[in-house]
């Protein structure tokens, strides 16, 4: 999951090799769809702006006065790959269940660790 992630981080490129086209992954990782601001997809009171890329879901994650756009790649059970571009973070997930305050709790325990 994390060479996934590393892979999207780095629009497509793998030890210096374009692997996929940047222009695909630059789309694939934007809002080609708004969802909505509902907690369908780990989401919570600071988790707003959600859409849809191309097997890619994006969201604004708030933390005290600053929104950070977020991507995440979602798998069944709780897996997840989301990154903060703007704060050079990537977290992994892999939980055993479903719960959908995963980017909640992101916004609540991971960015302030990043941030101060």
């Amino acid at each position: 999951m994390i060479k996934w992630g590393l892979l999207a981080m780095n629009k497509g490129k793998w030890n210096g090799e374009q692997l996929v086209p940047e222009a695909f992954m630059t789309k694939a990782r934007s809002r080609v769809l708004f969802t909505g601001d509902d907690n369908v997809f780990g989401g919570g009171k600071d988790v707003s702006n959600q859409g849809y890329g191309y097997y890619w879901w994006s969201a604004d994650v708030k933390y005290g006065d600053k929104s950070y756009f977020s991507t995440s790649a979602q798998g069944g059970g709780g897996q997840y790959i989301i990154l903060i571009e703007e704060l050079d973070l990537m977290v992994v997930v892999t939980a055993h269940k479903n719960d959908n305050r995963t980017l909640q709790l992101i916004a609540e325990r991971i960015i302030p660790a990043f941030i101060k």
